[in-house]
C-alpha cells in the first residue's frame, strides 16, 4: 500500500494520487517498507522527472546533454563531475572527495567543460536547471 500525506474530505483525490506514487516508487526500489509521501516527496519528484525524461522529455541539447555525449564519445567524466560541483555547492574540495580525484583535475575539467558548452556556472537558475537534468537522468539506487 502507498501512504499519503495526511488529507481532509476534500483532498482525497490528491491523497489517493500520492498514495499510488508512493507505490509506484516502493516497486521502483524494490526493497524496504513503502515510502511515506511526505518523507519521500523529493524523491517522487525525481521519479516523476525520470519518468518524463525516459519519455523522451528531456532535452537533447543543451550543456548537460553535451557533456554526456563527450563522455560517452571520449571516455571523458564531465557530466559527474559536473554533478560533484553541483552537488558540493561549488566547493572544489569537496567535489573533487566525492569523485576520488584532487580538487586541481575538478578545476581543469570545468575549464574544459566551459571551453566545450555553453556551461553558465554562474547564473543561479541554470546551475538549478543542470542539477535538475542531471538528477532526473539518474537511475534510482
Amino acid at each position: 500500500a502507498g501512504i499519503s500525506g495526511p488529507a481532509t474530505a476534500a483532498e482525497l483525490a490528491l491523497a489517493r494520487s500520492e498514495a499510488d506514487e508512493c507505490l509506484a516508487l516502493h516497486e521502483v526500489r524494490r526493497e524496504g517498507p513503502a515510502p511515506v509521501y511526505d518523507e519521500a516527496w523529493d524523491e517522487i519528484l525525481l521519479q516523476r522527472l525520470r519518468i518524463a525524461a525516459r519519455s523522451g522529455r528531456a532535452p537533447q541539447r543543451g550543456p548537460v546533454a553535451e557533456l554526456r555525449a563527450h563522455d560517452q564519445a571520449h571516455g571523458t567524466q564531465y557530466a559527474a563531475t559536473l554533478r560533484a560541483w553541483l552537488e558540493a555547492q561549488g566547493d572544489l574540495t569537496e567535489a573533487g572527495r566525492a569523485l576520488g580525484v584532487h580538487e586541481n583535475t575538478v578545476r581543469y575539467r570545468l575549464r574544459k567543460m566551459i571551453e566545450l558548452t555553453q556551461l553558465d556556472l554562474a547564473d543561479a537558475r541554470k546551475r538549478l536547471a543542470m542539477m535538475i537534468e542531471l538528477a532526473a537522468a539518474e537511475e534510482l539506487s
